[in-house]
């Protein structure tokens, strides 16, 4: 992965556009380039753009929700933590872009866009939007922001966080990270290499494992509070339930006998009030059927009227045409004589229009060759005026040329005589500087000699001051050694006394701890066995009370058995009662369906409507499709058989259910005597085990729990006096242990003060041995520093005080010559570029002076070709001022033409007029003649329906009038009378079988036979019934409530105990699982995959510090998971700890950290191509600058690029491609690439380099 180009624009401080080519001009080929300038000027934008370009966040932002930015009821607030806040205020949208190589070598361009509402920069700011493009084919790849993250993800190989690491190098993060102490240490480096995933894993595997016991207890709870019954108590229960069915069969067999009664008594009422209801309904049909005779009359009149209904609705409507057509050609008469004057007006406005029309085509004519001649002279005019402002144009024109021309000479005479005199002065003030020439032609050479010179001082310096540290460390080891001698006669002096107490402790009398706890053991033996006992008695006293239970509930099922067979006889006896009312019915129902034979239903199927009836003669026939009150009293009787049917069937069922419960109590009855007699056998089985164990323990003969408790009582007490003694043998012997334990720490400790003595010893030996080397080291510098101050003498003797400033400050000495020499080769090739100028000022005078003389000569050909036009111009605009009163061709060609189009329309709407008028006249004409007509005919009609209708009502026998007022009510009132007649007369026959048919099933209801119980009695009998029956049933329903719960309950059970199974294995594997890598805060797991995560980075890091510091190297302190310290390889590899570190060494490890995990984040994504490394060289003296800018360079030859962001001028000078962020003033920076002045580097970091290149 490699990032080719950073654009973007109006992002934070960086007005407008901006540009990093990073794969073309002066980067193209730079490993390592600066981004540089002043703090707050806008660096960290650039990798701000970087960054949303790519992923749409920006490092510096915290993660959450943050705050929201603005003033109270900003509608434009946006919160802290919000990217659209990059957008510069004033700027109505912002964008980033970033050009990158992909893990698949192909090129893409991922874009981040933001606007405001229509481009406005007071507008709502809308929603980011993101794309991504492949260059080679210019293919968009994703279709919204999520999918093109996720792409953009996939080719870089990265995600954000691991941008971060291995792009973005956080080496302040590092500096902290070798600062902080052990308990911050942790979460920077989960921070810094994104490990906090394995403190997720192990809290959630604690979590889980105290989520599987909990729901383990509750499944183990709930297990327990699931209460079943016992294998006897569900025996006792299912019996109690079919004694209870048994029961409810006897009182529904009572109860179903006396229903049976008040259900005869109830039909009989029923019978009798319907059989006085259709008597009195007979009667009052026949009296409304004497009451309708008029109305029978006056329907039979209207009936034989209504052929003359049509005839009258004829006469009717023939009068009403005659008279409409009578009236239609009055009207058509007076529309003749309004359309013969209208034709009279249209022809007098046709001829005057006319007129019109034709002296207005004159004029057109007229008016032509003047119209003519006036355009002629107009072209020419214009076409002149067009010649005069082209040479005007061209006049002003070669004026300006020459304007600018001599602009430009004055300018280039100007800059000419400047140049001369730069190079005169630059020329004057070199010649003042010969004492600097020589210096200045081999700086480079004389200034790695000046850094040789301070390097080799300052080694001298750091050497001595080796010297006489470890001439300090010497003597304080000495000193600690002395302090240790002490310290060892301390510890023999512990150790006398410890052997002392042991002796005293082994000279103290106490009871044996085998013997005590033997007393224990037998005590415990005497209590099991009296606790046995106690069971024992507590067993024989339930056992009595079981059987009292069992013999009283042996009592209950036999009277539950007796009361059974009772109610089974009652049961029977009205099963036999309702069979007989069953088998009456069914004769009942026999007859009737006789009565309804096929000869009656053949007849009512062949009546038709409309038709009289062959046996009544009556045209309506109510019972032709319907039903008969007949077939009613059927059906009603056939609804009864099914229920005496139904009731004979649920009587069988019950006398059954009563049997079957006497003989279940019967059952139960023999399976208590069973009990009773199991349970007497266990009793005597109890006592004889009672009488057999009690006499060891001195109890009475028979089982006595009282006793026996105060027995146990007794034991407990002597068990807890053993207890106590056991207690303090088990002190004793814990005081003794301790004792032995202090003898050996002791001596241990004895052990490890000689151990510390002898290394302090060897320690002082390496301190001296130390002190020699910087000694020596110290001559070797001195030495150097000589060399160098003889090869610089000759060079240098034109320079006064050179060796005085040398040795007073040799960085400011070669600082301020430095400058000096570089002022030098400034003047010097700013001489040579002066000397170039005049060559070309000289030329370009000449040049532009021939350029001068061309434009006056242009004016002046202008300027008179401009004066001939002008003349000729004037001579035709006199000439057409003459013609047509000066006014334009058009407008007068317009009024005629209009003049003539209006007069044109209206003799076209004249003639239109004339002839709409000629048509009305010809068609009013028409329609008199048609009215005429019609109206003769409409009066023969009227008078042949008039005289017809006459005809007619004389038939009848009544006047026109008379029928006329008997035919105001219409078909529909007749046919509805009809009707109403009909049903009266279907009615009063229907009401006089209904009444007979009733009278008959009355009859016959008596003759079936009259049960044995009055209604009075029966109605009494049946609610106490029900209330027995209700009382039996709730004691069934309890017991079988009792019998499914115990059954749910016993399959819950069975269902949990599965479960706490089940779940007991999973809690076992998680218990095992938090136990490995489980902790509530997540350290366990944590610091694990820390503490390999530290190793890896420590060998990448390593590897980088061989190449920044070979002294040191970095590895992780034995026994501590995330301690680091420091190997010095220059003293025999001492272990020291970080903070030893100076600023400048902390700086290159830190780096070397940030480098190592950069390696590891890359790893994944194909290579790293491009790093950015943040601000933290200011603490580094040149000579390490120069080496970390050596290794930095030579990760060009992997491959990489490195950007360093500084605002540090030490470290921008001595990198020759820079990208500089400028501020423009206003809050505005721009960005600029540029090549810097590159500061040569000291020779032996320019040794360094040559070793670092092949690498």
């Amino acid at each position: 992965m490699r990032i080719l180009a950073i654009r973007g624009g109006n992002l934070a401080s960086l007005d407008g556009t901006f540009a990093v080519d990073l794969a073309g001009g002066p980067l193209r080929h730079a490993g390592l380039f600066a981004i540089t300038g002043p703090t707050g000027a806008g660096k960290s934008t650039i990798l701000d753009a970087l960054c949303l370009a790519l992923f749409d966040r920006m490092p510096r932002l915290p993660d959450g929700r943050g705050v929201a930015l603005g003033a109270n009821g900003d509608t434009d607030a946006i919160s802290t933590t919000d990217v659209r806040s990059v957008l510069r205020r004033g700027a109505g949208s912002g964008w980033a872009e970033v050009d990158f190589a992909g893990i698949d070598g192909a090129a893409y361009r991922a874009r981040w866009e933001l606007r405001r509402a229509r481009q406005n920069a007071r507008g709502q700011l809308q929603k980011q939007t993101m794309s991504l493009t492949a260059l080679a084919d210019g293919k968009r790849l994703g279709d919204g922001k999520t999918s093109v993250l996720d792409e953009i993800s996939n080719r870089l190989g990265l995600s954000f966080e691991q941008f971060r690491r291995a792009v973005l190098l956080a080496q302040g993060d590092f500096a902290n990270f070798l600062k902080a102490p052990a308990t911050e240490r942790s979460a920077l480096l989960e921070l810094l290499t994104g490990t906090e995933i394995y403190s997720r894993i192990s809290v959630a595997a604690h979590e889980r494992s105290r989520e599987e016991q909990r729901a383990l207890e509750a499944l183990e709870a709930q297990g327990a509070g699931i209460g079943v019954l016992t294998d006897e108590a569900r025996a006792a229960l299912e019996a109690e339930a079919g004694a209870a069915a048994e029961t409810v069969r006897r009182e529904e067999a009572a109860l179903e006998q006396a229903r049976a009664a008040v259900a005869w008594h109830e039909q009989d009422a029923r019978l009798a009030k319907a059989e006085s209801e259709s008597a009195a309904a007979s009667l009052q049909a026949e009296r409304v059927w004497e009451e309708a005779a008029a109305r029978r009359e006056e329907t039979a009149l209207l009936r034989r009227l209504q052929p003359m209904r049509a005839r009258l609705r004829e006469a009717d409507r023939c009068a009403a045409a005659a008279a409409e057509a009578r009236e239609a050609l009055d009207r058509a008469h007076a529309a003749v004589t309004e359309a013969q004057e209208m034709l009279v007006q249209a022809e007098a406005r046709h001829r005057a229009v006319r007129g019109a029309y034709e002296a207005a085509r004159g004029a057109i004519e007229t008016a032509e060759p003047e119209l003519e001649r006036a355009a002629a002279l107009d072209a020419e005019i214009a076409a002149l005026a067009g010649q005069q402002a082209g040479a005007l144009a061209d006049a002003a024109t070669a004026e300006a040329d020459g304007h600018g021309i001599r602009e430009a000479c004055t300018a280039i005479g100007t800059a000419l005589a400047r140049a001369r005199a730069d190079a005169a002065e630059r020329e004057s003030w070199l010649a003042g500087q010969t004492a600097l020439l020589p210096v200045a032609d081999q700086w480079a050479r004389w200034d790695a000699l000046l850094l040789r010179h301070r390097d080799s001082a300052r080694a001298a310096r750091d050497a001595e001051g080796e010297a006489d540290r470890a001439a300090a460390e010497a003597a304080g080891h000495e000193a600690e050694r002395i302090r240790l001698t002490a310290v060892r006669q301390d510890a023999a002096a512990r150790r006398e006394e410890a052997e002392r107490t042991l002796a005293a402790l082994k000279g103290e009398t106490v009871e044996s701890l085998d013997a005590l706890r033997g007393r224990r053991t037998a005590l415990a033996q005497r209590r099991d066995g009296l606790a046995a006992l106690a069971q024992l008695a507590e067993r024989a006293a339930r056992l009595a009370a079981d059987a009292a239970e069992a013999g009283a509930e042996r009592e209950r099922q036999r009277t539950a058995a007796a009361e059974g067979e009772t109610r089974a006889a009652d049961s029977k006896a009205k099963l036999d009662r309702r069979r007989a009312a069953l088998a009456e019915a069914d004769d009942t129902l026999h007859r009737l369906r006789l009565a309804r034979s096929e000869d009656v239903a053949s007849l009512r199927a062949r009546l038709a409507e409309g038709e009289a009836c062959p046996v009544c003669g009556a045209t309506e026939h109510p019972w032709g499709a319907g039903h008969t009150p007949l077939d009613r009293l059927a059906e009603e009787q056939e609804r009864h058989v099914a229920a005496l049917h139904a009731e004979v069937t649920g009587l069988a069922t019950d006398q059954g259910a009563h049997s079957a419960a006497a003989r279940a109590a019967r059952e139960r009855t023999a399976a208590l005597d069973g009990r009773l007699a199991a349970l007497a056998a266990e009793r005597t089985a109890a006592a004889e085990r009672w009488a057999e164990r009690a006499p060891g323990f001195d109890l009475p003969a028979e089982p006595d729990a009282e006793t026996v408790t105060r027995r146990l009582a007794d034991v407990d007490a002597e068990l807890a006096e053993a207890g106590r003694a056991e207690a303090e043998a088990l002190d004793h012997k814990a005081r003794f242990d301790a004792a032995v334990q202090a003898c050996r720490e002791r001596d241990a400790a004895l052990a490890d003060a000689e151990r510390a003595i002898e290394a302090r010893t060897r320690q002082g030996d390496a301190a001296r041995h130390a002190e020699s080397l910087a000694m020596a080291r110290r001559d070797q510098a001195t030495s150097a520093r000589t060399a160098v101050r003889a090869e610089l003498a000759q060079p240098f003797a034109g320079l006064e005080g050179w060796e005085s400033g040398l040795d007073r400050d040799p960085d400011a000495f070669r600082e301020t010559l430095g400058k000096r020499v570089a002022e030098v080769l400034r003047q010097r090739e700013g001489l040579v570029q002066a000397q170039r100028d005049v060559e070309s000022l000289e030329r370009r005078a000449g040049a532009k002076a021939a350029e001068l003389e061309g434009a006056r000569q242009a004016e002046q050909a202008a300027r008179r070709r401009c004066e001939g036009l002008a003349a000729t111009l004037g001579e035709r605009r006199s000439a057409r001022a003459v013609l047509l009163g000066g006014r334009a061709v058009a407008a007068v060609k317009k009024d005629l033409a209009d003049a003539c189009q209006r007069a044109e329309a209206l003799v076209e709407q004249a003639t239109i007029a004339r002839q709409d008028a000629a048509a009305r006249l010809s068609g009013t004409e028409h329609t008199v003649a048609t009215r005429g007509d019609s109206a003769r005919r409409c009066a023969a009609e009227a008078d042949a329906a008039a005289d017809a209708l006459a005809a007619a009502a004389e038939r009848c026998g009544v006047s026109v009038e008379a029928a006329r007022a008997h035919l105001v009510r219409d078909e529909a009132w007749l046919a509805e009378e009809e009707r109403t007649l009909a049903a009266l007369e279907s009615a009063r026959r229907e009401s006089a079988l209904l009444a007979a048919e009733r009278t008959r099933l009355r009859r016959e209801h008596h003759a079936a036979g009259r049960p044995a119980l009055g209604a009075p009695e029966a109605g009494e009998a049946m609610p106490e019934a029900g209330r027995r029956l209700q009382e039996a049933r709730g004691r069934l329903g309890e017991a079988q409530a009792r019998l499914r719960a115990d059954t749910e309950n016993r399959g819950r059970l069975a269902a949990v105990l599965d479960r706490v199974e089940a779940q007991r294995k999973t809690q076992a594997l998680w218990a095992t699982m938090a136990q490995l890598i489980g902790s509530a805060d997540g350290r366990k797991l944590r610091n694990f995959a820390q503490s390999l995560s530290l190793d890896l980075l420590l060998v990448q890091a390593n590897h980088h510090l061989a190449d920044l510091a070979r002294r040191y190297r970095l590895e992780r302190v034995g026994g501590a998971d995330l301690e680091i310290q420091v190997v010095d390889g220059e003293m025999g590899d001492e272990r020291r700890g970080v903070h030893s570190l100076s600023g400048g060494e902390m700086f290159l490890v830190s780096l070397a950290l940030a480098l190592g995990l950069s390696a590891m984040a890359g790893g994944s994504g194909g290579g790293i191509g491009t790093l950015f490394i943040d601000e933290g060289f200011g603490t580094l003296d040149p000579g390490s600058l120069d080496l970390a800018l050596s290794c930095l360079e030579a990760l060009q030859a992997t491959g990489r690029q490195v950007g360093v962001i500084s605002h540090v001028p030490a470290l921008v000078e001595r990198i020759g491609v820079q990208v500089r962020v400028t501020p423009q003033g206003g809050g505005r920076s721009a960005v600029t690439v540029t090549r810097g002045t590159l500061a040569a580097p000291s020779p032996d970091a320019a040794a360094e380099r040559e070793l670092l290149l092949p690498l």
